[in-house]
């Protein structure tokens, strides 16, 4: 499984429990600790290989149509 813009990882820790081989990207280096994460930017990986993946899944933050508290619209609306 190949997790791009993992963050902490939630939405491949099932697969990884499970025994999958999983493989997380993450630009942010605050993440570096987290187990299978490869810190680096999506715009300038190599996708030659993405046959390997049985599973592709991608979470790209959404800060700006995001309701959450601290997100930019939240803000703006308060």
């Amino acid at each position: 499984m190949l997790d791009l813009f993992s963050g902490l990882g939630g939405a491949s820790e099932s697969f990884v429990l499970a025994g999958w081989d999983v493989t997380r990207i993450e630009s942010n280096s605050r993440f570096f600790n987290i187990p299978h994460t490869e810190i680096n930017d999506v715009r300038f990986l190599d996708f030659d290989d993405l046959d390997y993946f049985d599973l592709i899944w991608c979470s790209p933050p959404c800060l700006e149509f995001s309701m959450a508290y601290n997100a930019p619209k939240s803000v703006a609306r308060r």
